[in-house]
């Protein structure tokens, strides 16, 4: 009876042991066009990129490539469309703040060259309308907009990115961070520039402190390309991710100038599992003595008594440029460079048989650029991205914690028939999610694109936009901690079907989730805490509560599946008597 009662007490505990996850409220499909007023729909056309919330008016703000939308979500199950309004091309961000609303384009034809920003106000219930007020020119390769909490200033990050033009001609813009100030009235708004010219004097430094400078004929500050953006929370520093360059920079806001950049370093996997072929037969978590880039994407700031904290999203880039014809490209698959003898003989040779093998590293994308010795061969193995998350220490981007190899182990826990898979597919008449199984090992893995915070229950917690998988992963932090909890990995939609299939029956889920938008529970619709999603290839706009769940499904058991199994057998067995103690 001892220990029936054990077992049934485990049993009983895990099932009311409740983790904080998301429960769908609505989804709602966004047409990509119009013909004569009505909604043209598919997946993959770039209805939706980016979101903003209107917590006042219950009102969400979406854009992708052809059209704004405005959406009324004033009963969430039931999102609306009650405007639009067409795009000359696709918006990069957009963000609102007060009574304003504002969104980035790259120039229309030639992407290295400046883009715009354009200042709207807020859609007008009763003429139906979005009133322009201004249109001010910003860097090259616009990427994201910030507003000031009081609403009077917007910050925006210019990547810089080097394209070739319609008539062959290459361009590396130097990559810009722009303020705008006095956009609140008709009177032409005032706009200034930060560049990074005079980092060139310093160049071998920032090179050799671990800034990267992967292509080489341009200049360092045409290398570097600011990418997502966070104020500390007096809004006294700006937080800008160096995605490419494998690096954070700071910028002091009372004076608009660049205060320090930080090199990130790198990542061992020496004792982390690492799945980094798409041949090796399924998932197979291996460690290697090789090393990543975190690489960055998205970030989001807090503080624990006062202290500043960064949380960053590790995606990884590798950059590749076609120069009027002649391509450079920085990745490499690991089998190729074996072939043509690129790695130093000083590599263990279980290593070197390891790069050689397509089932163990060599397909895996790795670095040309670096870990290089003086004659140019690999002496130590670097790829892109971080496969996690990670928590900096702000004022010196001191590693607190990294997510190691967990975001790939609860994927391979609870979602395994599509760990490191896509959501895009060229035969989506015939492939299923779960056929995608492995697909992406050899690139970036997980490839975490995005990261947002919140507070549910009187915690704090994390939440995770997981970019090709298409899931999304939260964890609580502990009050006065750097160390996050997992508490659950959700994905919508089903896996068992075909692409073409689930999109007409509307079940495709999020995929591809670029952008996540936390809603507190005083400013949602409904009074408690809510999570909108943007799915990008999906075309969908998303909105879940965010709360406690009961464990009744592998998307949110915290206990492993192999240890609930045994407890259920063996609460059966004693239950029927075939066991006593």
């Amino acid at each position: 009876m001892i220990l029936q009662a054990l077992i049934f007490s485990c049993v009983c505990l895990h099932v009311s042991d409740a983790v904080i996850g998301l429960t769908k409220v609505s989804s709602l499909y966004m047409p990509y066009d119009y013909n004569t007023n009505k909604g043209v729909y598919d997946f993959n056309r770039n209805a939706v990129e980016e979101t903003a919330y209107d917590a006042r008016n219950k009102i969400i703000y979406t854009a992708g490539s052809r059209f704004l939308h405005v959406v009324d979500i004033s009963k969430p199950k039931k999102p609306v469309i009650i405007h639009k309004h067409r795009l000359s091309h696709n918006v990069e961000d957009l963000a609102i703040c007060g009574g304003y609303l504002a969104f980035v384009q790259e120039h229309s034809e030639f992407p290295a060259l400046n883009g715009q920003l354009k200042i709207f106000k807020l859609y007008n219930r009763n003429t139906k309308t979005l009133d322009k007020m201004h249109t001010v020119t910003v860097g090259a390769s616009p990427d994201m907009i910030l507003f000031s909490s009081d609403c009077r200033t917007i910050v925006v990050s210019n990547e810089g990115k080097a394209s070739i033009s319609a008539t062959n001609v290459f361009h590396d813009p130097e990559p810009t961070i722009t303020f705008i100030n006095n956009f609140e009235g008709r009177t032409r708004p005032i706009a200034s520039s930060l560049d990074f010219m005079h980092l060139n004097a310093k160049e071998f430094q920032y090179i050799m402190y671990g800034i990267r400078k992967p292509y080489a004929p341009s200049t360092f500050s045409m290398n570097l390309e600011p990418e997502s953006i966070a104020f500390s929370n007096d809004e006294t520093k700006l937080y800008v991710t160096l995605q490419e360059n494998n690096g954070i920079m700071v910028i002091d806001m009372a004076t608009r100038k660049l205060e320090n950049i930080f090199a990130l370093g790198f990542k061992s996997w020496a004792k982390l599992g690492l799945d980094a072929s798409s041949a090796d037969g399924g998932t197979r978590l291996k460690n290697y003595p090789i090393y990543s880039l975190y690489q960055p994407d998205g970030l989001a700031y807090f503080e624990n008594n006062g202290e500043g904290y960064i949380i960053t999203a590790n995606e990884g880039a590798d950059i590749e440029l076609d120069q009027a014809g002649v391509t450079f490209q920085e990745s490499e698959r690991a089998s190729t460079l074996a072939q043509y003898q690129m790695f130093s003989q000083k590599l263990p040779q279980e290593l070197l048989k390891s790069l050689s093998n397509n089932r163990q590293l060599g397909q895996l994308e790795i670095s040309k650029v670096d870990g290089l010795d003086q004659s140019g061969k690999i002496e130590r193995v670097f790829f892109y991205g971080g496969r996690g998350f990670s928590i900096w220490r702000a004022r010196d981007m001191k590693l607190q914690y990294d997510s190691g190899d967990e975001v790939a182990r609860k994927h391979k826990q609870f979602y395994n028939s599509i760990f490191n898979s896509d959501s895009t597919t060229k035969n989506p008449t015939q492939h299923r999610p779960m056929d995608l199984k492995d697909v992406r090992s050899d690139n970036k893995g997980s490839e975490c694109e995005t990261v947002v915070m919140g507070e549910v229950n009187g915690k704090r917690i994390i939440i995770l936009a997981i970019d090709r998988v298409s899931t999304i992963m939260v964890y609580s932090l502990p009050a006065g901690s750097t160390r996050p909890v997992f508490e659950s990995v959700f994905r919508g939609g089903r896996l068992d079907k075909t692409f073409s299939e689930l999109y007409k029956n509307m079940d495709l889920g999020d995929l591809r989730p670029s952008d996540l938008t936390f809603v507190h529970a005083k400013d949602s619709p409904n009074g408690t805490p809510m999570l909108m999603v943007t799915g990008r290839a999906s075309g969908t706009i998303s909105l879940y509560h965010v709360g406690n769940v009961v464990p009744n499904s592998s998307s949110y058991l915290k206990v492993d599946l192999t240890t609930w199994t045994v407890l259920l057998l063996l609460a059966t067995v004693v239950s029927m008597g075939l066991f006593s103690a």
